[in-house]
């Protein structure tokens, strides 16, 4: 089943790596939802000019995630940002890999090495090829980069296509491409009136929207 999706985003996205073509330089984006503000997470993708985020976590619907759940965040992204999303569990690790670094507090060094073998295994520099695309980011739960499986993954393709320019969003230090106000404060149509509003005032409503929702559960349980 997964092949076969994949197939299909190959045929729908023609691949800038065949031979014979010009390798073109793509940038690929990475970040984490944890330790970061709805407002925050959602700035920095804007900002940055993110098209599309490819979620590679292996459980992303969990209600611990919050606005990073699965459904919700399909639909943040969209209406907040304009951005698309897509699930690529192929880029994620396998339970038994995850479950050894993080319930038995494995050590990273293991977990990259067992995770390096499993990409290469999967051959995602093939069935990527296509499906990766100049400004996707990849989305992970992990705050930094560094002890992360997206930077591994990122990494991995930049080593394999060597056409890669890597970004990890949020990291200190880092300044978002800032090529136009517009793209600073980029929004969308006012969710009633059809007017622009800013990022930070679409956040306000759905906080405000979000705690109407959790006080009215709290009335029935």
């Amino acid at each position: 089943m997964i092949y076969k999706h994949y197939v299909r985003m190959r045929d729908e996205h023609p691949s800038p790596f065949k031979k014979g073509t010009a390798m073109k330089k793509i940038k690929i984006f990475t970040i984490g939802f944890t330790k970061k503000t709805a407002e925050k997470f959602f700035t920095l993708l804007s900002e940055a000019g993110v098209r599309r985020i490819v979620d590679i976590r292996l459980n992303n619907s969990s209600q611990l995630a919050g606005f990073a759940k699965r459904d919700d965040l399909r639909y943040f992204l969209k209406t907040l940002c304009g951005i698309d999303y897509i699930h690529t569990p192929e880029l994620a690790p396998t339970k038994e890999i995850l479950d050894e670094h993080k319930k038995n507090k494995g050590e990273w060094s293991v977990y990259e090495k067992h995770f390096m073998k499993l990409m290469k295994a999967r051959k995602i520099e093939e069935t990527m090829t296509g499906n990766i695309s100049h400004g996707d980011c990849l989305l992970c739960s992990e705050n930094e980069p560094k002890e992360c499986h997206r930077r591994l993954v990122a990494e991995y393709l930049k080593r394999k296509w060597g056409n890669v320019d890597i970004n990890h969003l949020g990291r200190p230090g880092f300044r978002a491409c800032q090529t136009s106000l517009a793209l600073q404060n980029r929004c969308m149509p006012n969710w009633k009136f059809g007017t622009p509003e800013p990022m930070h005032a679409k956040l306000e409503v759905w906080h405000s929207r979000t705690d109407a929702c959790q006080t009215g559960s709290l009335a029935l349980q």
